[in-house]
């Protein structure tokens, strides 16, 4: 018998709001597309070499995920990612 492997760690779903939607309900502001331009300019300017600054992209680390292991197999104590 196959045991369950989908969806694991899923307590609940939410449907996402319609981009479209969402957008109807807040639009932006002048003042954020403003920054919203500028920051893309600057992005443009960054990766064509016309400026030197570094561009750092960070995302949030999920919290279902578990944290490393160690994997002592055959004696090795190397960290793996889940």
């Amino acid at each position: 018998m196959f045991e369950s492997t989908d969806d694991l760690r899923i307590n609940q779903l939410k449907p996402l709001i319609p981009p479209a939607i969402l957008m109807e309900e807040l639009p932006i502001s002048e003042e954020a597309s403003h920054t919203v331009a500028a920051a893309r300019r600057a992005l443009d300017a960054i990766l064509a070499g016309e400026d030197d600054r570094l561009v750092v992209v960070s995302a949030r680390v999920r919290s279902t995920i578990p944290k490393l292991r160690s994997n002592t197999q055959n004696g090795s104590r190397k960290k793996l990612r889940p």
